[in-house]
């Protein structure tokens, strides 16, 4: 099914109360799998021209959050697409936190930035916590994993996002996490 229907609005209700999210401009990204991305002040929205994958990419993300994945907040909302000539279809959005801050990253596009940004920290808490959240990535079976890596924020210094999972997890995040426990043990073997 073609996604990207010349989207013009959806449509959605937000406790009991109808809401519209003009979709005729802002749009910040084309997508493969849905009618594109906008962004509305700190949010990032993803929609969907059919409830197709909804079951789907919500078990993902759900699956990814109780499984530790390191993943921006995240809502879905059902409702109503129109496109230009007014048709409507049931659809979806995926509403996100819209990350501000960091490199982004596509996995295994981006695998020697990513070690060279890794390569570049030095603060061992930093470094772990980059290796945990590619390990939970890994363990949560994340394919085509993308995301953004900040080691200026201590807190989260890496976040996936577009969360898609199967049972074989990305050889390229298996790789980098390789990667990161050798980084860890350089570090304290320095200190």
């Amino acid at each position: 099914m073609k996604h990207d229907i010349g989207v013009k609005s959806f449509e959605y209700q937000e406790s009991g109360v109808p809401r519209t999210r003009d979709l005729q401009s802002g749009r910040i990204h084309k997508s493969r799998e849905s009618c594109g991305v906008w962004r509305f002040r700190d949010e990032a929205w993803k929609v969907f021209s059919s409830m197709d994958q909804y079951g789907k990419i919500k078990n993902d993300y759900e699956g990814a959050r109780n499984k530790g994945v390191p993943i921006p907040e995240f809502e879905f909302k059902r409702g109503y697409v129109y496109d230009k000539n007014g048709r409507r279809r049931e659809g979806f959005a995926l509403v996100v936190t819209y990350i501000t801050s960091g490199r982004r990253f596509t996995l295994p596009k981006d695998c020697t930035n990513l070690k060279t940004a890794i390569r570049s920290i030095t603060k061992d808490k930093v470094l772990q916590k980059i290796e945990h959240g590619l390990r939970k990535a890994i363990e949560a079976g994340v394919v085509d994993p993308q995301g953004f890596i900040d080691p200026e924020n201590v807190k989260s210094p890496i976040t996936f996002i577009d969360i898609h999972t199967k049972s074989t997890p990305s050889l390229a995040l298996d790789e980098l996490h390789k990667f990161a426990l050798g980084r860890i043990n350089d570090v304290q073997s320095q200190s």
